[in-house]
């Protein structure tokens, strides 16, 4: 791929928590191949989000890691946390990837 050029990726992410509770301030980072994060985004509410960047160097495959709170209304919120990893295609795309939390 010439430099200069960039190219876009977007990524759908859901997450999935083994426990019916509510999750919150779910932050999200996504890493291309060389572990240099790329993207960041929040989800306030534990709801599918979707992470959108540019690059100009290609992307094999990121790792899209998750980490937040999970809680019962009358418990303290304990810490959640979880990756994927998602191959992707050097000229960009759509790609999906679920996120399984745990402690």
């Amino acid at each position: 791929m010439a430099q200069g050029v960039t190219t876009g990726y977007t990524v759908q992410v859901t997450f999935f928590y083994p426990c019916v509770c509510t999750l919150t301030n779910i932050q999200v980072i996504a890493s291309d191949q060389t572990g240099k994060p790329v993207a960041k985004a929040l989800s306030p509410d534990g709801s599918m989000l979707l992470v959108m960047f540019r690059t100009e160097n290609p992307a094999y495959w990121l790792i899209v890691s998750a980490s937040g709170d999970a809680s019962f209304s009358y418990y303290r919120p304990w810490s959640i946390h979880g990756f994927s990893v998602v191959a992707v295609q050097i000229i960009g795309g759509y790609y999906y990837a679920t996120i399984y939390l745990g402690r």
